[in-house]
């Protein structure tokens, strides 16, 4: 198993847009599921591929990530 170090690898401006349309067409992917997009349509190289958090990140920062009680419809 390889550790990655501390090294801070910056999404390209291609994947945090990939990532937004993904989340915009799918509003219920996961972060998991976004990722798994982006190996398959090749957007990234699986050594470059957002890490799960990272995906979180961008997603919060553009407004796009919504709390469990959104998710399910629960707020008024």
């Amino acid at each position: 198993m390889k550790i990655r170090a501390n090294s801070q690898q910056v999404a390209t401006p291609t994947v945090v847009k990939k990532i937004l349309r993904l989340k915009q067409e799918n509003p219920g992917m996961f972060a998991w599921e976004i990722r798994e997009r982006l190996l398959s349509a090749r957007v990234c190289e699986p050594h470059s591929i957002p890490s799960v958090s990272s995906v979180n990140r961008i997603l919060r920062n553009s407004g796009l990530a919504w709390s469990d009680d959104e998710r399910h419809g629960e707020i008024n």
